[in-house]
């Protein structure tokens, strides 16, 4: 059973990946200077830059020569998982007993972090999640914009409602909590050297796979609808081209992490997941009408989905993340 700390002795850290989102990444971190700690805990923010340069050393020094608690790493190493595995072990250098992550283009709401503090403390779970809503800074321009990002916020509606059923019928631990929303507990972490898979660099779905890791070897995951950040979305995240890739990519990356090895049967499968899946995206376009921007996201991530599964099968993978958008 693990440990249930009491808020006097717990250290908490609040970790942050980042890489060419410089402005999204000051929004964050002003909010998380701004937010509500749990009573008697002690937090520190990591922010590990994914460069060759650091140029956001100083900006972050400044922040904890101005009484904040921050700390910094540089990850030269281009990909996600090395910026998250260097922000792990900062964090329990630091003697963090539980790790938080969220992203760079994301905002956490003022109660974050306390709700999730409080869901692992009194659940004593070893991983825990919450909800991510997406925002725009101001409204989408073209239609095919606009029907995206309404097409994008009923599938997180959708998401967020799926979670909350499963939570209260005490299905948390089939809900895939990824790093966007995310604290682990340290030794837990520590005594099963759980790390994220650096062989994926660009690909995505190292979170997936660190998920299901921690969840073999009997990992308790749980979920908190009241742990909410909401994810800033750029006009370049709004568009049918960027859907279709992240869908594909996606669907690339995460068929890798649930199977290493393609085998014969594995591979006719992949095929005919594939044709239902295109099925599936022309007869949304049929509704597109009807539905409008349910149907347009809908439809293209189902083609996006339907090559990133053929794409799978013949042992090709995603580079999703070697670009920032």
């Amino acid at each position: 059973m693990n440990r249930e700390f009491t808020v006097a002795d717990a250290r908490l850290a609040v970790c942050v990946a980042t890489r060419g989102r410089t402005n999204s990444l000051l929004v964050l971190l002003n909010a998380l200077e701004r937010i509500q700690a749990p009573v008697g805990t002690q937090t520190v923010v990591v922010v590990v830059e994914n460069d060759r340069y650091g140029s956001l050393r100083e900006e972050v020094q400044r922040r904890s020569r101005a009484g904040h608690k921050f700390m910094y790493g540089l990850e030269p190493r281009m990909g996600i998982p090395f910026a998250r595995n260097l922000a792990l072990r900062l964090a329990m250098t630091e003697g963090a007993d539980y790790i938080a992550f969220i992203d760079d283009d994301e905002v956490p709401e003022h109660n974050w972090l306390a709700a999730l503090w409080d869901k692992v403390r009194t659940g004593q779970y070893d991983l825990v999640g919450g909800p991510v809503e997406p925002f725009v800074s101001d409204t989408p321009r073209s239609w095919f914009s606009r029907q995206i990002w309404f097409g994008l916020l009923e599938q997180s509606d959708t998401s967020r409602k799926k979670a909350m059923c499963k939570s209260l019928d005490g299905l948390e631990h089939t809900i895939f909590v990824p790093t966007s929303n995310w604290m682990v507990r340290s030794d837990f972490v520590r005594q099963h050297a759980l790390e994220f898979d650096e062989s994926m660099g660009f690909s995505g779905g190292t979170d997936l796979k660190f998920y299901r890791e921690l969840v073999r070897i009997g990992g308790r995951v749980g979920w908190t609808d009241a742990a909410l950040v909401k994810e800033g979305l750029s006009h370049g995240r709004l568009t049918i081209g960027y859907q279709y890739r992240r869908a594909r990519d996606q669907a690339v990356s995460n068929f890798h992490v649930r199977h290493p090895r393609i085998t014969v049967p594995l591979f006719f499968r992949g095929l005919i997941y594939s044709l239902g899946k295109l099925i599936t995206a022309f007869f949304w376009l049929i509704l597109l009408p009807l539905y409008r921007g349910k149907a347009l996201l809908r439809s293209v991530k189902g083609f996006g989905q339907a090559v990133g599964r053929w794409h799978a099968i013949h042992n090709r993978y995603a580079e999703h993340y070697r670009t920032v958008v």
